[in-house]
Parts: C-alpha cells; structure tokens; sequence
C-alpha cells in the first residue's frame, strides 16, 4: 500500500473491494434467549350504548365586521399623478386635475366618501387625457421633424 495516497500499489482500484461482515460469537443470539414481551391485557366489552357529543354553530352570526375601505389612498394616487402631469406633461391639465385631487382628499376626510370618488374620477380622466395629448404632441413633432 503506497503510504502517501492510502490507495495499494498500482493505483486507484476500478472495482470497490468489499467484505462480508461478519458478527462475533459472543453478540450472536439465538431467538430463544431474547427476552420475552409482555402482551397487552384483554379489552373488555362495554354493553353501555357509547354517548357521542355533537355541537352546532348558531345560526345567527354573533358579530358583524365591517370592512372600511380607505379610499383616501385614491385621492393620494390621483395627487401624486397629478403632479407628475403637471411636471413632465402638460401643465395645464396637471394643474386642473392637481385641484380635483385635492378636493377628493378633502371630500374624504370630510366623510363624503361618493363625492370624493367622483372627484378623483374627474382627475384622472383629466390626468389621462394630458398624456394622451402630449404623447401625440410629441409623435407629431417627431413625424414632422423626420419628414423635413
């Protein structure tokens, strides 16, 4: 065996050499000298009918939840778009929809829920509106500019 590789000489073995292992002796038992275990005791038949237990849910609930839906996160997005429209788009429609937001969020927190949804209806249209003109705006100049 080559001491510096640990593999016998000649190299690294193509096959795994592999031996039966064998126990010793004195570890090998027969059956007969396992110790023998204890089997449960006999159950008992019960001639008493066995009671089951069923439970119902009321039919009524016994609380109401009530979702509230905050829909002054609307009025914050239609603020934020507006402004955005009023800095790279087209200003004057930035500003007019920048109006309407901003009486959504005041609707909102006066607790006029529906007035305020209109409101930010009204500012987005706008919103929406100030890109589709400045998106064709600027396709027109670029058609123009190319053709010149």
């Amino acid at each position: 065996m080559d001491v510096k590789s640990g593999y016998p000489e000649g190299g690294i073995p193509t096959q795994p050499q592999t031996q039966p292992m064998e126990m010793p002796a004195a570890q090998q038992l027969p059956y007969s000298h396992y110790p023998q275990q204890q089997s449960y005791p006999p159950q008992q038949q019960s001639y008493l009918p066995q009671q089951q237990v069923v439970t119902t849910q009321p039919a009524v609930p016994l609380h109401t939840t009530v979702i509230v839906s905050n829909s002054s996160d609307a009025a914050d997005r239609a603020i934020m778009l507006s402004i955005m429209n009023l800095i790279f788009c087209f200003p004057l429609f930035g500003a007019i929809a920048l109006i309407f937001a901003i009486l959504a969020k005041s609707d909102f927190n006066n607790g006029r829920v529906q007035e305020g949804l209109n409101m930010v209806r009204i500012a987005n249209i706008i919103n929406i509106v100030g890109v589709i003109l400045v998106t064709l705006v600027i396709i027109i100049v670029i058609a123009v500019l190319v053709s010149a």
